[in-house]
């Protein structure tokens, strides 16, 4: 690549390192992020290449941008070990600041996915929202509510309060979040046993600008055997024939799930008369 060869001749130039960034950011925006990680690498490392005298604040920037660019492809690539032991370095030697709390903010979501609930929400106190860009306040502020639901408490926010916030991510950011909300909150009702509260996420979601990209269907199921649990079989039935779109649905995250429990409702709905004389 031109850029890191010219880089590898003369890091001190500005300019080099700039192309280099580009084209790192372009390959993590493809999906290449195996590529991605390699050139953001290239960049990371040029603060050892490059001597005190040499270096620049941009040089000195593009080390911390990119060495943030590889951890993230890191963990896009499943790496958490790598990827856990690159944004503790961070947190651990870089000075308060947007890099740092970028990095916290990572490192947290790996502990949260691990199951490490109590030191992620240590790692997310280190993130300074003061010098936080608001894409990553709207971030922290997700993760924090969502480890409460995690360890069975309240959250501090409202669906109706992050929802609107999703609008400053990226589309494919949106997208994402939007899912973990919807289902983290969804998981809190049916944690306090809330059939109704379900039932009215499920239809509110089901209306909303999001309906594609959220698993309708496995929360209805959800939702579905609850009510056979709590309510019994002919509760269950009209559960089930209530949200009959979303179970039957053929698109969507979730379009996959096995349709038997619709064609199990249905043949209840016809026997319903009949079995009602038992219950």
């Amino acid at each position: 690549m031109v850029g890191a060869a010219a880089a590898e001749k003369n890091p001190q130039d500005p300019r080099t390192v700039d192309t280099m960034m580009v084209m790192a950011r372009l390959l993590e925006k493809i999906g290449l992020s195996g590529l991605a990680e390699a050139q953001y690498n290239k960049i990371a490392i040029l603060d050892y290449l490059t001597s005190a005298q040499e270096a620049s604040n941009n040089i000195m920037q593009a080390v911390g941008q990119a060495t943030l660019g590889k951890a993230r492809c890191l963990l896009d690539m499943k790496e958490f070990v790598k990827a856990d032991h690159l944004c503790r370095e961070i947190c651990r030697s870089f000075e308060p600041g947007p890099v740092r709390s970028e990095a916290a903010y990572l490192w947290a979501t790996i502990a949260h996915t691990l199951g490490q609930r109590e030191e992620a929400a240590r790692r997310l106190s280190i993130v300074d929202l003061a010098m936080a860009t608001p894409e990553l306040a709207v971030k922290v502020e997700i993760e924090k509510n969502l480890l409460e639901i995690a360890s069975g408490k309240p959250p501090p926010s409202t669906l109706d309060e992050l929802l609107p916030k999703l609008s400053i991510l990226s589309a494919d950011e949106v997208v994402e979040y939007a899912r973990r909300v919807y289902s983290g909150f969804f998981d809190y009702l049916a944690q306090q046993n809330d059939l109704n509260g379900m039932q009215r996420m499920i239809d509110n979601a089901a209306n909303g600008p999001y309906v594609e990209k959220l698993p309708l269907k496995s929360m209805s199921l959800k939702l579905a055997n609850g009510v056979l649990a709590e309510r019994g079989l002919s509760a269950f039935v009209d559960c089930i024939v209530r949200n009959a779109g979303l179970i039957n649905a053929t698109e969507g995250p979730d379009a996959g799930a096995s349709p038997s429990l619709l064609d199990s409702a249905r043949r209840l709905e016809e026997l319903r008369p009949k079995l009602e004389r038992f219950m």
